[in-house]
């Protein structure tokens, strides 16, 4: 899907300063919902990995942080606290990953096209939509997930999602591949269990908002990126991250939050020295070339031909 971050977004500095908050398991397998048809969610099993958190600038530290006070034995105090936190994507995110993509993006000329009856039928493009973020995490691409969150009292994790970012490429090598999900890796093991589950679950419950002929109708865009991405003139492009998805709940659009998490991505592949690159929606183009991305391309091929966005993007 494509990458878009709707609202005005002011031009912030970049923030710095990653640190490492705490530790906590991380999130695989699942279990069984009536929430939805069809939907899953996750468990956890003891895998460790690190959450962190992105701390602003001197500068936009007043905007970014909110005040909280507190009792202790010797009075009451104001303590700081951030405005958002950026982590990792862990797979018992995508449910409400997915439900921020539909809040964002859920009227948007493809998403109409693929789901024509998604207002007849909600709960069965909700489903579809946890389906097919599920099984892109457990997909056979090297990726990044990014979850902002802010704080919410009200939910029992006292943080909810704001926005996300999504980006995605071919691994490498063989041997990064096999250092993450190879034979003796836990992905591994349950990468091919998941999927099964997953696609059974779409077999056995279909998307009644679907136009089941057009679902994957974004495939077409290749038949114009590829020729862009394997030009042998410019050989960063070989590796370059794709930036798939970038969504910010309605809620939360015009904070700079899109901004904040493009520029998370773009610090691994400026690491790498790749290219960064992504298919826009309508009218993102302003908010990209601010972070330094050129359009290279349209992606308006095929069935995509009369779509209103496609602009191919690069940063090199």
């Amino acid at each position: 899907m494509p990458a878009a971050e709707p609202g005005p977004v002011p031009s912030w500095p970049q923030p710095t300063g990653v640190h490492r908050s705490f530790w906590d398991f991380g999130d695989f397998g699942a279990f069984w919902t009536n929430q939805s048809r069809g939907s899953w969610h996750c468990v956890r099993v003891g895998i460790i990995r690190p959450h962190w958190s992105i701390a602003p600038q001197h500068s936009l530290a007043k905007e970014r942080q909110s005040q909280k006070q507190i009792i202790t034995l010797s009075g009451l105090h104001t303590m700081t606290e951030p405005e958002f936190r950026i982590r990792p994507g862990a797979s018992a995110d995508l449910a409400e990953a997915a439900d921020v993509w539909i809040a964002a993006f859920g009227d948007d000329w493809i998403i109409r096209k693929l789901h024509p009856k998604r207002s007849e039928y909600p709960q069965d493009f909700r489903a579809w939509a946890h389906r097919f973020f599920y099984g892109r995490f457990w997909g056979p691409e090297q990726q990044m997930l990014h979850i902002l969150t802010v704080p919410d009292a009200k939910l029992p994790s006292g943080e909810r999602i704001a926005a996300f970012s999504w980006w995605r490429r071919p691994y490498p090598t063989p041997a990064d591949k096999a250092a993450v999900e190879g034979n003796l890796t836990i992905r591994g093991w349950l990468k091919p269990v998941l999927l099964g589950i997953n696609k059974l679950a779409g077999y056995l419950w279909p998307a009644r908002s679907a136009d089941v002929a057009s679902l994957n109708m974004f495939d077409d865009s290749h038949l114009a990126s590829d020729d862009i991405l394997n030009d042998p003139a410019h050989p960063k492009r070989k590796n370059a991250w794709y930036l798939s998805t970038l969504a910010v709940s309605p809620d939360f659009q015009g904070k700079g939050y899109g901004s904040v998490l493009v520029r998370e991505g773009l610090r691994q592949s400026d690491k790498e020295g790749v290219t960064a690159w992504l298919i826009g929606l309508r009218g993102v183009e302003p908010f990209y070339e601010r972070l330094g991305f050129e359009t290279k391309g349209r992606a308006n091929v095929g069935r995509l031909a009369d779509w209103d966005g496609g602009s191919i993007m690069l940063r090199e």
